[in-house]
């Protein structure tokens, strides 16, 4: 691991990251950290 996002939101139910039964929303998921993630990759553009 090179470079990590660090977020104090919990993924919960209510704000629309996490189903009922507790799975990960990955559209919302990459939705919510685009920006941070598109930073990663322009600094690490080998990844």
């Amino acid at each position: 691991v090179k470079k990590v996002i660090l977020s104090t939101d919990p993924f919960t139910v209510e704000n629309g990251l996490l189903t009922p039964t507790l799975k990960a929303k990955r559209p919302q998921l990459r939705l919510k950290y685009k920006d941070g993630m598109a930073k990663i990759y322009k600094q690490f553009p080998n990844l």
